[in-house]
């Protein structure tokens, strides 16, 4: 049999990404909300166009007008059975515009699956908000907009996306905004939303300052149980300074470098809510040291310009006063007195130490409070919350960096939105790969995983009696990982793989 030639294809990550989305059922159950094709085309249907979007954003974003110049060299065709021809740019843009009509039902069956099927919890639901930048104008577009900007571009116009996630860092839920909308304004929309999304009131919501910020404080008491940090204002302050050292008991949760925490409890006047001030001996060590630098800094300052006094510019008492104002500035500031006086030529500068607001913003070092409205929680369960609220955190750096977003080029706010909400399912596939490896002891990253399956190949031979299609032998350790996370292997979904035959059967 002779053979005229060999094409490969990847399957790479591919092996990682598709069980998750097959066990999820991702294409059936955009298929269901959003019907079949409008080309009538089953191999292009919407649920599996989404799909090879969702590999795409995971593998290796490109523009949109790339996708199926990137499908012919993976092994999209054959796992998924869509031709890279059908992934243009008309056919992606008639699925965006399909799903964006139907964005919360997909996501809510999707959110049941992932909890269903993979035995997520929901009695914590962390909340948080981010920005995803947008080249180009969009005038007319009613959510890209320039605002506070969480990458440090105000040049670049945004839109912001909030995220309801699970304790072990797998995204449930989104919510778009305008990309100028203040962060305290989402808080209540985004409850209503989560609440009629899981159809249970058993879960906690877990978040930041901006979630109590204000009158969300007072929503959050009437509408659902949780647990946040609240902003520093002096009312609080006052609180904390008034509680004794003899009423804080240490707790038995530690950080990572051993730290110790303690906390004590009041009740905030208002609403009925619990307040845990936490005093962390990490943070209070940091915290005296930046008072020592900062006001160190202030002082070493006040005392050039004592120096210069009533000698050139520093004659002019308006200019030696806007000097002194430059140097005392900041957190620490009320903690020195000072005192100009004299007139031009003939000024004079004394300063000194507030011992009075020293004491109090060392009494004030390594603490900050928790509020919650929880009663069954112990103060180390609700600090131990608190604490997990980096996987939102973790979330959000996945979606920009392990994900790789690329600046988005779209121009109609149907698949902005569309595709926003793909990229959140990508996310939500890239954080149950995650959350397997730790479920199983694997001190591994979803990002490492990817790395590890980056040379599998799908082989085409061109044969004079016909094709054959062999996957080539995945190395011990990529089937034993495999087997590790219940995934299954390739070769099981792979339907154009050539069956080989045994030596027996070829006897027969």
């Amino acid at each position: 049999m002779k053979l005229l030639n060999v094409k490969s294809k990847s399957v790479d990550q591919l092996a990682l990404i598709i069980p998750i989305m097959k066990k999820l059922n991702i294409a059936g159950e955009i298929d269901k909300c959003c019907g079949t094709s409008p080309t009538n085309q089953p191999k292009a249907s919407h649920g599996i166009t989404v799909e090879a979007l969702i590999a795409n954003r995971l593998t290796s974003p490109t523009p949109m007008y790339n996708i199926s110049t990137w499908a012919e060299d993976l092994a999209i065709e054959e796992i998924l059975g869509i031709p890279p021809e059908l992934l243009n740019d008309d056919r992606i843009a008639r699925t965006l515009d399909a799903v964006d009509l139907h964005t919360q039902d997909i996501e809510a069956a999707i959110a049941v699956s992932v909890i269903t099927e993979f035995k997520v919890g929901t009695n914590l639901v962390h909340w948080d908000i981010t920005t995803l930048l947008f080249q180009g104008e969009y005038e007319e577009s009613e959510i890209v907009k320039f605002g506070y900007s969480r990458d440090h571009r105000p040049d670049k116009k945004q839109v912001a996306i909030g995220l309801d996630v699970t304790h072990e860092g797998v995204p449930l839920m989104h919510e778009i905004y305008p990309g100028n909308t203040p962060d305290q304004k989402t808080v209540e929309s985004n409850m209503k939303a989560l609440q009629a999304r899981l159809k249970e009131s058993t879960f906690i919501v877990v978040g930041d300052r901006k979630m109590l910020e204000g009158e969300n404080l007072k929503a959050m008491v009437k509408r659902c149980q949780f647990v946040g940090a609240l902003k520093f204002n002096n009312e609080l302050k006052d609180l904390v300074v008034s509680v004794p050292r003899k009423d804080y008991e240490e707790l038995r949760y530690q950080g990572r470098n051993g730290t110790k925490f303690f906390a004590a409890e009041r009740t905030l006047k208002g609403p009925k809510v619990r307040a845990i001030i936490v005093w962390s001996e990490d943070k209070a060590s940091r915290d005296a040291k930046n008072r020592k630098k900062k006001l160190g800094k202030m002082l070493k300052a006040l005392k050039n310009i004592k120096e210069k006094l009533n000698t050139r510019r520093y004659k002019n008492k308006n200019y030696v006063w806007e000097q002194i104002k430059k140097a005392v500035k900041g957190e620490y500031k009320k903690c020195i007195r000072w005192e100009l006086s004299g007139e031009d030529g003939e000024l004079r500068l004394h300063y000194n130490i507030d011992r009075e607001e020293l004491a109090r913003v060392k009494a004030l070092e390594g603490k900050y409070v928790l509020a919650t409205n929880v009663e069954e929680y112990s103060k180390e369960d609700v600090l131990r919350a608190y604490k997990s609220h980096h996987e939102v955190e973790n979330a959000f750096k996945n979606l920009k960096q392990g994900i790789r977003i690329r600046p988005i080029f779209l121009h109609k706010d149907t698949r902005i939105r569309a595709l926003v909400f793909i990229t959140v399912l990508a996310l939500m596939v890239y954080s149950l790969l995650q959350m397997l490896c730790r479920r199983q002891g694997m001190p591994i990253t979803t990002r490492t995983l990817f790395w590890l399956f980056r040379r599998v190949n799908l082989l085409h031979l061109f044969l004079q009696d016909g094709d054959l299609w062999l996957l080539e032998e995945l190395p011990p350790p990529l089937r034993f990982t495999l087997d590790k996370l219940g995934l299954p292997h390739p070769e099981q979904y792979i339907s154009v793989l050539t069956p080989i035959k045994t030596s027996r059967e070829e006897g027969n």
